[in-house]
C-alpha cells in the first residue's frame, strides 16, 4: 500500500505526555494523535490511512514500532 503522508513532524508537548504527529498532504494539514508516546529519537513515521484505529508505523533506534491512531483532526488553512 502507498503511504499517505508526504511530510511528517513530531510535535511533543513537554508539559504533558501527549504526542502529536503533523501530516502535510498537498495543501492540507492533519494532526494525528497516536495510541503510544513517541520519543524524539523517531526517524521515520508511516501512516497509511487517516482513520481512527488505523496503524502508525514508527522507526525508533533501528526497530519498527506499531501503534494505532486514537484521534485526528484537520487544521484550517
Amino acid at each position: 500500500m502507498r503511504t499517505l503522508l508526504v511530510a511528517v513532524m513530531l510535535l511533543s508537548l513537554q508539559a504533558s505526555a501527549d504526542t502529536k504527529i503533523l501530516i502535510e498532504k498537498a495543501d492540507q494539514q492533519y494532526v494525528v494523535i497516536p495510541s503510544c508516546n513517541v520519543s524524539e529519537d523517531v526517524t521515520q513515521v508511516a501512516v497509511q490511512r487517516l482513520r481512527v484505529g488505523a496503524p502508525v508505523y514508527m522507526r525508533h533506534k533501528g526497530r519498527q514500532v506499531r501503534c494505532t491512531i486514537e484521534d485526528f483532526y484537520k487544521l484550517r488553512s
